[in-house]
This record gives C-alpha cells, structure tokens and sequence, in this order.
C-alpha cells in the first residue's frame, strides 16, 4: 500500500481519538446507549438543590440578605471583580432583579417547570451573587465552585424530560415545547449526565494534581499533613482537638498514610469518568466523594455539605431500578452540539488544571482546582524540619486587663443590618453569637477564637487604612470596651516544631497591623519593600494618624530554621521618604519592623514588616 495513503490514515486516526473519547464518555454512540431517562432528572434535581443552598448562603451574608444595600455599600472599601463580573458589573437596583431572578430559577429548575431556560438563568445568576458576595475580600468563594460547574455542564441538556413538571404538562398540552424526548432519542440523556459527574470528578482531580505536581513524589513523605493539621487546629482559633488529630500528627506513618489515602480519595471519582458502563464502580465513587467531604470536615474542619447531593450524580438509577435500556443509534445520527459542548467544557477544564492557571479574573469558576492543596513543610522534605506560618491575631489592651460579663453588645452605633454589611465580606460563617475567648498576657487579653479569614487573608498586601475594616468587624463580637481600651490588629509569624517535638507553634516574632481605640483614634502602619535595582532594594511606609513621627526600622534573623533571633537595628539611609538597607551588613534580616511612638501617650510602638525569605 502506498505509503502516504497510510501516513493519512494514521493522521486520521490520531486526530480521531478525542471524538471517539468523547463519544465513549457521553454515551452518545454504542450498539447499547446508556439509559439516563430516570438518571437526568435526579441529578437536576440534587445540582439545582445544592445550588438553592448556595444561594440562601450567600444572600445572607450579604448585608443579612438585603443584596441591593449590599451592593450600594461597594463603594466604601475597594471591590474585586472576577469571572461574569469581569465582563458586566450591574448597578445596585438591578443586583435586585437578579437576586429575584436567581431565587425564582433554581426553585423552576428543582421542579422542573420551564427546565432548560430556568437551568441556565440560575447557574449564571447564582454564579454572579457569589463572585458579588467573595468580591469584596479579593478572593474566590472555592465552596461554591463545583457546583456551578456541575450546574453548566448539565444546564444545556434535556433535563426537562424526566422527572419535571414539564413532562406532565406536555401530556397535557402536546404542542408545549418542553419535557419532549422520543424513545429513539433517550440516549440523549446520558451525555448530561455523565458531563455532570466529570464535571464534579475532575474537581477532586485538580486537587490531586495540584499536590502531585508542585510538591513532587517526596511531598507525600513530607511533613505535609503533619503541618497542615496543626495549622488547622491552632491558628486562628484554638479548639479541642480530637484525639484522632493528635495521634496522626504524632507519628509519621500514620500523617504519611493518611495523606496518601487522602490524595487516592481525590483521585479515584475521576475514574468514574472513564468506565460509565460500571454502575457498582460509580456507586463507590459516589461513597468516595461523599466521605472526602465528610473527611475534611472531621479532619480539616471544612466543612461543604452542599457537595454531598452531588454525589448521586456517581449512581447509575436506571440501572438501579432495572430500566430497559433504549434503541440503538448509528454514528451518523449523532448530534454535533453535544459534541463541541463537551470538547469546549472538558478541554478548557482541563487546561486550567494541567496549566495550574489557578485564580485568573475570567475563569471562574473554573478555577480553585487547588482546593486547600497549599504546601506546608520545609524542604527538603526527606527531613523533619521547622515549618514557619504567617497569620495574625486581635487583642483587647486595657488599664486592668479585665473584661467582665458576658453580654453581646453593639459599641460601633451602627445598626445590625449595616454591622452585617461590615462584617460579613470577611467572613460568611461568623454570627453575633460565635463566642470569643480571651487570655490575658501582660496587660492585653488576647481574642484566641475568631471567624475564619478576619485576620490574615489579603493582610500582607492591604493598605494600611483598611486594616481599620478588620477592627471595626471585630468590635462587632466583643464585648463592652471599657474606657481607655484598645484593639490592636497583629500579624503573627508562627514556628511550628519539627518532628518528633509537639508541633504546636510558637510565636517567633509578632508586631502591630493597627490599632483602634475606644476614643476612635486609629493608628495604623505598613512598611513596604520595593527594589530599585535587582541588588538595590529600598523600604517606605504607607501609615495613617501618625503623620509627623519619626521612624526607624529593626529586624530579626535567624527563626526561618525555627529560632527567634532578638531585634536588631536596619543598617541603611534615608533618601527622601525611601529607606536603602545596607543588604551585606551584618546577618542577613528576615522580618522587618516598623518602630515609631504612640503619638498621645509615647509608647514605642513595633508595626509588622515584610519577610525576606534568604
């Protein structure tokens, strides 16, 4: 046979193989298509619930529901805008209009009345509240996302047909255009479906990948979980922590075997992506994603019940109940929309997570593949090393150190939906009741429980003016300050011990963010590490009410490696408002400190610097 005739069919067969992987994956083409009649309307029915629990979740932490005063209140503090934001940012009244068209949707797509229209208004809707509800701290709301992504791969399909109002209405009415499905044309339904489940297996995949990739094969010997565990149950809060927690942290078999059965949890539903003809395979990858969000919570404390109805989106329920399945269709009656639709969704799916794009303005929510997949340990990571953190805390300073009684009350004179506008940007899970606990040190009590996110995220990199957001969230959950108090915003770096030492940390070094006292005075100073050359690097500060007062800068060397060296004067010089250190005198500095006076009572005060990882 000529040679260029088999080089051409050789070229056809390679560009072949991703329909012929798409074709297997939706089902669309077999002697034996996969029956979803009963399948398709379970899984609209759990996605679209899920995302009805996300929406009342994020309503409410917008300004206690009140999205359109929430929406007003933007212009207050700096917006970040991301994924359908990017491309239309509605004014506030019609932020009404959507909340009401979000609500209104889902509720149609769960019933299954007007089910295509209703499917793809919610999932575009719900997905612009939440960017709207995590814009203001500048980060992604990474619960949220996998099930919008469930809700778009399955939002174009025939969901109308099974299970729906609109398939009793059509045999009602004939003529009415929704709920129709022909008995030559089931096989229609399976492609949602499984493009659903991919959708939700390829989110726990990304976390998998992330962790193979940039930690490496040693990662898994790594004191990895070791580090994230104690990470979790000591900072910021402090909890009573399971016994479970401190046997695994306290042998490495034991953190070494659960981050490897953690890493095959997350990567075993993937597999249901590629054996669709194993119901009892689905079936327990459906108990394997289940128990990973049951698993992070006991073990992680994060905790997305809203995930686990996706999990039926793993059961094959037609042959659960012993569905006939449908008539054969040949090749050439394949549909091309189905097609292109599931290339275009699983292969900018894909990329995102194999190019590990992460946190792009207009991918979400394709995006957040990490899921809580950061690196906690030292290299290399054959060794047990000390593992350093950076984080934060917020402290009550007061004449006696005493804050007595134990009622919640309201000190900013704000009212509680404008205290909500405040506080909940920061964090979704606090309410008026969470309790604080206080440990009084020195003539400060410091808070040791607080919402999650108040503190750290964003902090390194925020203005100094908008550290006084955080103060003011917290004045929310205390109580009573007595006169002549203060709050005080610290940033913490935190050094958790090697192995075989406990690894409950210890603070290596700790200075200011800011301070608000009961007056209203605010103080408050960030030092800001800029190079003017590659080999020239310069400090200024960006500060509020201390105009006028004279600066010096200190450091410390040394705590990377787990010691926490003294403070020691910034050899450099001023030139103008720029401060040029001296980079070869003296050890090398690793946390810079700000070190000015406390303009009324003179009192030297120490703000957080940046670290120099050497």
């Amino acid at each position: 046979m000529n040679t260029g005739v088999l080089r051409s069919a050789k070229i056809r067969d390679a560009a072949s193989w991703p329909k012929r992987l798409l074709v297997h994956v939706m089902q669309l083409d077999s002697s034996q298509p996969m029956a979803a009649t009963l399948s398709i309307g379970i899984a609209r029915i759990a996605i679209f619930s899920s995302t009805l629990w996300v929406y009342f979740i994020v309503r409410e932490a917008m300004a206690g529901g009140d999205v359109v005063a929430y929406a007003k209140s933007l212009g207050d503090i700096p917006f970040y805008r991301f994924g359908l934001l990017r491309l239309w940012m509605p004014g506030p009244d019609a932020w009404g209009v959507i909340d009401r068209l979000a609500l209104f949707s889902t509720l149609l797509a769960i019933i299954g009345l007007l089910t295509r229209p209703a499917m793809i208004v919610s999932v575009l809707t719900t997905t612009m509240l939440a960017s709207l509800d995590a814009g203001r701290g500048a980060f992604w709301s990474a619960p949220y996302n996998v099930i919008f992504l469930a809700g778009l791969a399955i939002m174009f399909g025939r969901a109308d047909a099974s299970i729906s109002l609109d398939r009793l209405v059509r045999r009602v009415l004939p003529r009415y255009p929704l709920g129709r499905i022909e008995p030559h044309q089931t096989y229609l339904l399976a492609w949602p479906v499984l493009l659903a489940q991919a959708a939700v297996a390829l989110f726990y995949f990304g976390a998998f990948f992330t962790k193979a990739v940039q930690g490496g094969f040693w990662y898994i010997f790594s004191d990895n979980l070791r580090n994230a565990l104690a990470i979790t149950w000591t900072a910021p809060k402090e909890f009573v922590i399971p016994w479970f927690v401190e046997l695994i942290w306290s042998h490495p078999v034991l953190w070494i075997g659960a981050l490897l059965g953690h890493m095959v949890m997350q990567l075993l539903p993937a597999t249901a992506i590629l054996f669709p003809r194993r119901p009892l395979l689905r079936a327990f990858e459906a108990l394997v994603f289940a128990g990973g969000v049951i698993a992070l919570r006991e073990i992680m404390t994060v905790w997305n019940p809203w995930w686990i109805p996706l999990a039926v989106l793993f059961i094959d329920w037609d042959w659960l109940f012993r569905r006939s399945p449908p008539v054969s269709v040949r090749s050439g009656s394949l549909p091309t929309f189905p097609l292109v639709l599931g290339a275009i969704f699983l292969g900018y799916y894909c990329l995102q997570i194999v190019g590990q794009r992460g946190r792009t303005d207009l991918a979400y929510p394709f995006d957040n593949f990490d899921m809580y997949a950061g690196t906690y340990a030292t290299r290399p990571y054959t060794q047990h090393l000390p593992y350093a953190y950076p984080y934060g805390d917020v402290s009550i300073r007061t004449p006696t150190c005493d804050i007595s009684g134990g009622r919640w009350v309201n000190v900013t004179g704000k009212s509680r939906d404008e205290l909500k506008a405040i506080y909940s940007p920061i964090s979704r899970k606090a309410t008026t009741s969470d309790p604080l606990f206080y440990r009084c040190e020195n003539g400060e009590s410091r808070i040791t429980q607080l919402p999650d996110n108040l503190i750290y995220y964003g902090a390194d990199n925020a203005p100094a003016a908008e550290y006084r957001q955080r103060l003011e969230a917290t004045r929310v959950f205390i109580e009573q300050m007595p006169a002549n108090s203060e709050l005080r915003l610290w940033g913490r770096f935190m050094i958790y011990p090697a192995y075989p030492a406990s690894p409950m940390p210890f603070d290596a070094h700790r200075a200011l963010r800011a301070i608000l006292k009961s007056d209203g005075t605010y103080l408050a100073a960030r030092p800001i590490l800029k190079l003017e050359t590659p080999k020239q690097p310069y400090l200024t500060i960006d500060q509020v009410g201390l105009d006028g007062a004279t600066w010096k800068f200190r450091y410390r060397s040394s705590h990377w490696k787990g010691q926490s060296g003294p403070l020691m004067d910034l050899p450099g010089k001023w030139v103008g408002d720029r401060y040029y250190y001296e980079v070869e005198a003296g050890p090398k500095p690793y946390s810079i400190v700000l070190v000015t006076t406390d303009p009324k009572t003179g009192e030297e005060l120490e703000f957080y610097g940046p670290h120099i990882y050497t």
